[in-house]
């Protein structure tokens, strides 16, 4: 492009010169495609979204279609709305759709059918067209120039006398068609302020597409074909013929493309990327098409309309029927048949729908808005105001919603009731999509900022009722999350590469992980902030993952079968028809999974045990009962779904809630009652139990101020908590003096001091322990890799092959440790020649504990443990556990009800016994350390409400076991990324 043409393309779309702040739009790279029937170039874009926060959101696209576009619009290379029309052809039409589809439409009777694509009817009207199909109607003038579309939403054209698109007005309001005076397109620009601005060459081709902080470039060889997009982050080449030969996208294996035509008139297209292979097999009628690459084989066959009726992808066979009008009526899986059903020949949407997990009917409006919905789980409505907006949902449990809408049609505020509980929200917004968006949550009162720069950028603030922070997330012009700060203060900030891909995170410290991609684009590999790394691979149908912390991991799956292979353990999985899993091999045995009709859990079972889950005629589970064992709980329900009674093993209790459905009253027959109070945010604010004692809870915003626990005018127990600006913990007053915190800037704890008890730690990039000052006793930690602990002082760590702790201590005293094949601990060997095993269920549940005494079963509730039984079913002792998780309310022992008290993070601080006095007493360190622990060792539940293994010091936190001396866990997180980088952490 010359020099002259580019300062023309700048200056008569009043566009800046790119700077550091504009970005390019890495969509690009993503969308950019390659037909496998024609070899053309695919692409489709959106260019702007009017209406994109009302109940109509209009997507206006732009699709790449060489020699069908306008040039006054967005050049002859690019369709959009504007270029949609009706194009004489032979004896008919062609009909050119917004997103760039050709439908050819053929005589029959006094219109026109297509005969391609959707179904749909032309005829002739007055001044010109009208197209009729299901989802509703579309006028053309006399030109075959789009003007109306009436449908979902419904949508206006308005032309100058030159025929050229100046309006598009929906419900929503306008979009500004802008032009210069030759008729050129310059932007399109919406009531609310969304804007796109274009730019073109001297020969009329489109060269940049500009969103606030975002752009689009595009150049072109003499044809006029797209060979650069991104300014050089994609090029494009072509073969003799005009079809694509070769995609080149900065930082990947260049993208080659071969043609060959069979003898029977097949095309075969082959894809090569470096040792990648992928080869598009299309019959002559093009109704037949086979994918093969290195992840399988897949083959799809299309009726004469061009939609699929047949697909098999590796093995595995879907099939899909219509019916005259085109619609979906059947799909046959091996899961089994889905059947659609409609109520007329003109119902566009299914009045009722059969699938193998169950049924469900629909009734709609005149406007063919769904209006009732029914299951057997019960039935949700919905009603809409004269403009069609939904304003009211009721859902099955009788939970109603209400909306309501500002002079724009945008949601303005929500109220939700359930029961006598009424959650309302409510948004103050700019007049335009720039500036700052409040929402103000009634019940807690927290509000949530949202700040829209003109630069395109976004700052989301959210603060509680007290004004402090709980989460700040800043995303750049294209969306992405560039930073983001949590409520304790530690901030995250995110970079990203060229084509968009997520490359990296930092801390305060520095970087935390980092990702690198192959020449292919996939995740190659992530390496933390200690220099860690772990690869991504597939090898022969193997995803292998090889970490330090876990080791190598390798994983092939099926639709019917899944292999494990970790360390020296091979582990195989297969599943059913419905995807579920019914049998799991292992070295120590086979677990099986069963299901009813419904396809409902009802049994688990594995070498070490299993549960059994029974369920009452509305679908609801009512019995958990461990296998073998004559120990369960059974619950009932409400009407309204609620937990109403649940029989543990030591005994049967009533649930009773107040107006609002929040639980008031839980009674436990002769052992008492345990009443809550709620504050006016609806947090749990007073516990009052049988014996008259009773905790009372004091908030600070969303933070707990004060743990008060009385007997009448008697303090047992008060913890008051005080805070930083960040949100950081930095001192707690207890009965004993005051625990105060220190913490750095990435909120990790550095040091804590009580009257009791003194502690300081130093940790590395990756957060593990560096050193450990006790009561000034400084003690040396060794980390290696993988972030596995080697030493502390003259104690030394060995691992397993997949990651676990397998021994701690010296030379001459030291605990082994045994786990199986899911690496779930099974044995600990202590110093003392004396051994504890565990059994799990299927799920993960500890089920029991076994040491020379004998064999002890946990009972699992909903939230937690709720009895500890012998292999007789003979109680030893029983937990109360409200509705929350690890929500302990206390104990059951020789018929006497013991109340747990608990402090801001769920660990049992004290217990008190039926006539109120206080009969134990637990203090912690920070990380779980026990800094003292008074009265009976029988209950288990201490920090953060899990079981504490005392033989071992180890604590149960379901999917491992933490060592609170440690501060981490002995074993790497299942979760991996998922739970953080630090797998142990």
């Amino acid at each position: 492009m010359s020099r002259s043409a580019a300062l023309w393309g700048v200056l008569a779309l009043g566009l800046s010169s790119a700077s550091a702040d504009v970005l390019d739009d890495p969509a690009l790279a993503k969308a950019v495609g390659v037909s496998p029937l024609t070899g053309r170039l695919t692409l489709e874009l959106e260019d702007l979204r009017p209406g994109g926060d009302t109940p109509w959101p209009l997507s206006l696209r732009r699709s790449y279609l060489p020699g069908w576009g306008d040039p006054h619009n967005h050049g002859s290379a690019w369709v959009t709305l504007l270029d949609a029309r009706l194009v004489p052809w032979q004896d008919g039409f062609l009909l050119l759709e917004a997103n760039g589809a050709l439908r050819r439409l053929a005589p029959a009777g006094d219109g026109w059918v297509t005969v391609d694509g959707r179904q749909a009817q032309l005829e002739r009207a007055e001044g010109g067209f009208v197209l009729t199909h299901l989802a509703g109607r579309s006028s053309f003038d006399a030109e075959g120039r789009l003007v109306r579309v009436s449908g979902q939403p419904s949508l206006e054209l308005e032309r100058d006398d030159a025929g050229r698109v100046r309006a598009v007005r929906g419900p929503w309001g306008t979009v500004a068609v802008e032009r210069d005076d030759a008729g050129r397109l310059l932007a399109l620009s919406a009531d609310d302020g969304r804007r796109v601005e274009y730019a073109r060459d001297a020969a009329g081709q489109l060269t940049e597409v500009r969103r606030p902080g975002v752009r689009q470039r595009y150049a072109y060889d003499a044809q006029g074909r797209l060979t650069e997009l991104g300014g050089g982050l994609v090029q494009v080449r072509y073969d003799d013929a005009g079809r694509v030969a070769e995609v080149s996208t900065q930082g990947l294996e260049p993208a080659r493309y071969a043609y060959a035509d069979g003898e029977d008139g097949s095309l075969t297209r082959t894809l090569t990327q470096g040792e990648r292979v992928v080869r598009h097999v299309v019959s002559n009628d093009l109704r037949r098409i086979r994918v093969e690459s290195p992840t399988g084989t897949r083959v799809t066959e299309l009726d004469a309309r061009g939609r699929v009726v047949r697909e098999v992808r590796d093995g595995v066979e879907v099939t899909r029927s219509y019916d005259a009008q085109g619609r979906l009526i059947g799909v046959e899986s091996p899961a089994g048949a889905s059947r659609f059903v409609y109520a007329g020949p003109d119902a566009a949407s299914p009045r009722q729908v059969r699938t193998p997990e169950g049924s469900w009917t629909f009734t709609y409006d005149a406007q063919g808005h769904p209006t009732l919905a029914r299951s057997s789980a019960g039935s949700t409505r919905w009603v809409y105001d004269e403009l069609g907006r939904p304003v009211r949902v009721v859902a099955a449990d009788g939970a109603t919603l209400e909306l309501s809408y500002d002079a724009s049609h945008r949601r303005s505020a929500a109220r939700l009731t359930q029961g006598a509980r009424t959650l309302e929200r409510k948004v103050q917004r700019p007049a335009g999509i720039f500036g700052v968006t409040t929402l103000t949550q009634g019940d807690d009162g927290r509000t949530r900022t949202v700040e829209r720069k003109p630069d395109g950028s976004l700052l989301v603030t959210e603060r509680d009722s007290a004004g402090a922070p709980l989460r700040a997330l800043r995303y750049d012009a294209l969306g992405r999350a560039v930073e983001r700060t949590n409520a304790r203060g530690v901030t995250r900030s995110f970079d990203y590469d060229a084509l968009g891909r997520w490359v990296s995170v930092a801390g305060a410290a520095g970087p935390r992980l980092q990702a690198s991609y192959d020449a292919w684009g996939e995740l190659e590999a992530l390496r933390d902030g200690n220099g860690n790394r772990s690869g991504f691979a597939v090898e022969d149908g193997w995803v292998v993952v090889d970490e330090p912390s876990w080791g190598e991991r390798r994983t092939r799956t099926t639709p019917a079968r899944r292999t494990d292979r970790a360390g020296d353990v091979e582990l195989e999985s297969r599943f059913n028809e419905r995807g579920q899993l019914i049998a799991r091999s292992l070295p120590e045995g086979e677990q099986r999974f069963r299901y009813d009709a419904e396809g409902r859990l009802v049994e688990a079972s594995g070498p070490a045990g299993g549960l059994r889950y029974a369920y009452d005629a509305g679908g609801r589970l009512s019995r958990v009962s461990i296998v073998g064992v004559d120990a369960g709980v059974d619950y009932s329900y409400t009407e309204d779904g609620r937990v109403q009674r649940v029989s543990y093993p030591w005994g049967s209790v009533e649930h009773r809630y107040d107006d609002a459905g929040r639980l008031e009253v839980l009674d436990l027959g002769d052992l008492g009652e345990v009443r809550f109070g709620y504050d006016a945010q609806g947090r749990r604010e007073r516990v009052l139990f049988p014996s008259g004692v009773e905790t009372r809870t004091a908030y600070l915003g969303d933070r707990v101020a004060e743990i008060r626990t009385t007997r009448g005018e008697v303090l047992l127990e008060r913890r008051a908590y005080t805070y930083d600006a960040t949100g950081r913990l930095t001192a707690v007053a207890e009965l004993e003096g005051e625990v105060a915190l220190e913490h750095d800037a990435e909120g990790q704890l550095v040091a804590a001091r009580g009257p009791d008890f003194a502690r300081a730690y130093r940790y590395d990039a990756m957060g593990n322990r560096t050193a450990v000052e006790r009561d000034g006793a400084r003690v040396e930690l060794e980390v290696a890799a993988g972030n596995r602990l080697v030493a502390q002082g003259a104690e030394a760590f060995a691992y397993g092959p997949r990651g676990a702790l397998t021994r701690r201590g010296t030379e001459d005293v030291a605990t082994d440790y045994r786990y199986d094949s899911l690496n779930r601990l099974v044995a600990a060997r202590l110093p003392d020649g004396s051994e504890v095993r565990y059994g799990y269920a299927p799920n993960g549940t500890r089920l029991w504990r076994e040491d020379a005494a004998g064999r002890t079963y946990f009972v699992p509730g909903a939230s937690g443990p709720v009895a500890e039984v012998g292999a007789d079913g003979e109680l030893r002792v029983g937990y109360l556990q409200g509705l929350g998780l690890d929500d302990v309310l206390g104990a059951v022992r020789e018929g006497a009800f013991y109340a747990a008290h608990r402090d801001c993070v769920n660990s049992v601080t004290a217990l008190t016994g039926p006539e109120g006095d206080v009969v134990a007493r637990y203090r912690y360190t920070p990380f779980g350390e026990a800094r003292a622990a008074e009265g009976g060792d029988w209950n288990r539940l201490r920090y953060t409400g899990r079981p504490l293994d005392a033989a071992t010091g180890l604590y149960d936190l379901r999917a491992r076991n933490y060592a609170p001396d440690l501060g981490r866990f002995t074993s790497p997180d299942p979760a991996t990324y998922r739970g953080g980088a630090n797998f142990y952490a």
